[in-house]
């Protein structure tokens, strides 16, 4: 688990939400259930991992049902939780595109079309930020581009149109497959598998995926059990 004190959010990788989540007497199964019932905000990322606003300790009692195992230094967290538009997707299921999420971000007022580019508007102040992108392996940079994050009250607005965007998510006629396969890489950086939570050291084998721009592991690639020492912190 990793606690931000900063913005009072505890990030939980998929692997982790697996190990953690147990049955409980008197709790629902489903983690999302547990969570809307004891008020805690919370939403999934498209890799699977869950961010909830509560300490660690608390995230680990709501799902395991065990006291907590977990000592957070808590504070009035100062920051915001930003959102990618990919991780905005993740509300729904199934997790709709980017394309998808950006044309409901129009209906909502909080970005217009100009120019071929989708540009906040002045109801959108003070829900997003703008910065530099993170450099993917192999792909250059364009001059100027920024990548635009979004607090959680547009999550919030997002939900309350669950039901009617997966309807016409599910309507829709399903396009043929299309096959994307991860490309083998070296990594030249310092980065995060995302599967295990590791930290990749600089030329280590991995691959990378040009939808997801997710790195994964050898290890996690050939499904094999990391080793002791490649565990994520607790």
């Amino acid at each position: 688990m990793s606690f931000d004190p900063a913005t009072g959010w505890t990030r939980l990788l998929a692997n982790q939400v697996a190990r953690y989540a147990r049955r409980v007497d008197g709790r629902p199964d489903s983690v999302d259930e547990r969570l809307e019932a004891s008020g805690v905000d919370y939403y999934w990322d498209v890799y699977g991992g869950l961010h909830a606003r509560c300490t660690s300790g608390r995230l680990w009692e709501l799902l395991s049902g065990q006291p907590s195992k977990y000592d957070d230094e808590v504070s009035e967290p100062t920051d915001t939780e930003w959102i990618r538009v990919t991780d905005l997707g993740a509300v729904f299921e199934p997790v709709a595109s980017t394309s998808t999420v950006l044309k409901l971000l129009r209906e909502e007022g909080l970005l217009e079309r100009r120019d071929r580019k989708d540009w906040p508007t002045q109801a959108a102040a003070g829900l997003y930020i703008e910065i530099e992108p993170v450099p993917a392996a192999g792909i250059p940079q364009r001059p100027g581009a920024v990548q635009r994050l979004w607090s959680y009250e547009v999550v919030v607005r997002l939900r309350a149109r669950r039901s009617e965007v997966e309807a016409e998510l599910s309507a829709r006629p399903k396009p043929a497959p299309r096959e994307v396969r991860p490309a083998p890489i070296k990594v030249r950086f310092r980065s995060t598998c995302a599967v295990c939570g590791r930290e990749l050291r600089v030329g280590e084998d991995a691959d990378w995926h040009p939808e997801t721009k997710a790195v994964r592991c050898a290890a996690c690639i050939s499904g094999a059990a990391p080793s002791e020492d490649s565990q994520p912190p607790a």
